[in-house]
């Protein structure tokens, strides 16, 4: 409340770069429910805020789609909430209506159809086992965390998605410098995962990708950022994301996705939040 109340009425004589920082705040949180509080956050907003035909269109759409939510829908709304909430307002806007509950009850229906592999790497040395069911997380997930789960089900299992994902892990295999990795956003088909491919001052090793400041820069409307873990053709010790991962996620203030080359051909996709929720959505099998 305190913040909402300095947003509203900022101070006199800002610095001009502070000014429109503080005016960029307060139109998010006015028109988009969201608060913006990590420092790659407002490197985002900034970004999104860049006068662009394209991003007017996307902030536009979103925030008509939000001024229809409950206050019990809003509440934790963040900046990569905005993504889902848009498409699902044109995509699947019934899903909008429906409460925490009955999203949880959709995204669980998909869930439990799916195979699912528990990262084992680190297990009895740097942590337990994982936890990657949604039942491990449910109840701390906010509505709009809910609907963020459910589209990103929902992309990475739609049609083309798999020829496009599978497209990038033999290039990745081959290449022993980097892990490959880059924004899932949408395209005329769809979502889809846009390659960035390492520079050389990003590959520390073939068991690390570096996210480039051409992905960041490219990444405005992305649902989500994501990675590969493919170096051996069946990998799903290593199925999840690593710790280095998840401090990425808190960090960058985005949702991610890692797929992990599994049993036959078959990828396994595991998403993740800022504050460390996990669930693995499964499978994505080798287009034939």
């Amino acid at each position: 409340a305190e913040r909402a109340a300095l947003l509203d009425r900022p101070r006199a004589g800002l610095e001009p770069e502070v000014a429109r920082l503080v005016e960029d705040m307060a139109a998010t949180q006015r028109e988009l429910g969201a608060s913006v509080e990590l420092e790659a956050e407002f490197d985002w907003l900034r970004s999104i805020r860049d006068g662009s035909a394209e991003n007017a269109a996307w902030w536009a759409e979103a925030s008509d789609a939000i001024r229809h939510l409950t206050d019990n829908q809003r509440r934790g709304l963040a900046l990569r909430h905005i993504e889902p909430i848009r498409w699902a307002s044109v995509e699947r806007p019934e899903w909008l209506d429906r409460s925490r509950g009955e999203l949880l009850s959709a995204l669980a229906s998909r869930h439990d159809q799916e195979t699912h592999h528990t990262r084992r790497a680190e297990v009895g040395v740097t942590r337990r086992r994982s936890r990657e069911r949604l039942d491990d997380w449910k109840a701390q997930m906010t509505w709009a965390d809910v609907l963020a789960a459910l589209v990103s089900f929902e992309a990475v299992h739609a049609p083309g998605f798999a020829q496009a994902i599978w497209a990038q892990v033999e290039p990745d295999r081959e290449d022993r410098e980097t892990e490959y990795g880059g924004t899932i956003t949408l395209t005329g088909v769809g979502y889809r995962p846009i390659l960035f491919i390492p520079r050389q001052r990003d590959r520390i090793s073939d068991i690390q990708f570096v996210a480039s400041s051409d992905l960041i820069a490219s990444s405005d409307r992305a649902l989500a950022h994501y990675h590969m873990q493919v170096q051996r053709r069946r990998n799903t010790t290593y199925a999840g994301p690593s710790e280095a991962d998840f401090v990425y996620a808190e960090r960058s203030g985005r949702t991610a996705m890692v797929f992990t080359s599994g049993a036959g051909d078959a990828l396994n996709v595991d998403y993740y939040q800022p504050d460390g929720v996990l669930i693995d959505l499964g499978e994505i099998a080798r287009p034939e």
